[in-house]
């Protein structure tokens, strides 16, 4: 269950959109206290609090063109559309039975109904892409059915998986592509700690998983002069301090040699230059599994700046947010 977002309705009543999927959730915090708006007449109002352009009237209809935060043909105009990662028993108003929910694009299981939407974009997004894919991620976990060890861990996500059969396809094609994805050297914690070693692990054989496809496919293509880091690269962002600052760090060696990892925390992948999906999820089983951690993503595109509209590069909005690449590749 997605909800789709026409390009000429108020950006108010995108915000209403998303805030009712925070209504939907039955949320509470430590002291058990809800969180959420009661009404969709109060989430109208907190949305006018906020936003410049009209909202939806009970009288005028919600796609009337003086509604419209932009005029139809402005070239500027996004097409967005929103993804959820939750199930039946963090929302209300799924289906109860695998008919209805097949009905609504949601997966079924034991007594659940499971929206996986934001998974499935991601897998969606990897397949259409031609060019290039960057990823930028807090974790990288995924596909543990073909690791080399531990195949059994449970990290059944398919984006690891995509990302190295999307390579392999333009291998076979003799077409250049390259992934690049951003993590951070290590997640929050002690680096040295069993909690953190395990998350290394695990996300070593995801990498070692996809090299593993692409090397074969390298060979089986008979490709000469080439590696599977041609195709795909992972990077970890850090900074030098010359000591005038108060860095720290939990690593030792980072201390020791002034070198520090600058975090990453978002969750987000830019296909072609053209589209990007953007969102609370992690690469990782609790984010995309649907019926543990609750998340919600959108995915957007300008339509005037795609490669077929244009005939060449887009240089639409999208490449503002394509700065870590542009500087690595250099």
């Amino acid at each position: 269950m997605n909800v789709d977002v026409i390009v000429n309705i108020p950006v108010s009543e995108f915000a209403v959109k998303v805030l009712i999927n925070i209504k939907e959730k039955k949320a509470q915090d430590n002291r058990g206290m809800i969180y959420i708006a009661e009404s969709k007449a109060q989430l109208l109002m907190m949305c006018s609090r906020t936003s410049s352009n009209a909202s939806p009237s009970g009288t005028i209809p919600n796609d009337h063109p003086s509604l419209w935060a932009f005029k139809e043909n402005d070239p500027e105009n996004w097409h967005i559309q929103i993804f959820r990662s939750v199930d039946s028993e963090s929302v209300e108003g799924f289906p109860t039975n695998v008919f209805a929910a097949k009905e609504q694009n949601l997966v079924f299981e034991k007594k659940w109904a499971i929206d996986r939407s934001i998974q499935m974009a991601y897998i969606q997004a990897i397949r259409s892409a031609q060019r290039f894919i960057f990823v930028e991620n807090q974790y990288f976990i995924g596909s543990s059915f073909a690791w080399p060890c531990n195949k059994k861990t449970g990290a059944n996500n398919l984006i690891p998986m995509e990302l190295a059969l999307k390579i392999a396809s333009k291998i076979r094609a003799n077409e250049r592509f390259g992934v690049y994805v951003i993590i951070p050297m290590w997640p929050e914690g002690e680096p040295s700690s069993s909690s953190v070693q395990q998350i290394l692990y695990w996300q070593r054989q995801t990498m070692q998983m996809m090299y593993k496809i692409i090397a074969e496919e390298l060979k089986s293509s008979n490709v000469e002069n080439a590696h599977a880091t041609d195709y795909l690269n992972f990077y970890c962002l850090g900074k030098r301090d010359d000591g005038h600052t108060q860095e720290s760090s939990n690593d030792s060696a980072s201390e020791a040699f002034r070198r520090f990892m600058i975090y990453v925390h978002s969750k987000g992948m830019i296909v072609d230059d053209e589209y990007i999906i953007i969102g609370s999820a992690n690469i990782n089983q609790r984010s995309m599994a649907g019926h543990r951690d609750v998340e919600i993503a959108m995915g957007a595109y300008q339509p005037h700046y795609t490669w077929i509209k244009k005939k060449e590069h887009p240089l639409g909005q999208v490449i503002s947010l394509v700065f870590v690449p542009i500087i690595l590749l250099l």
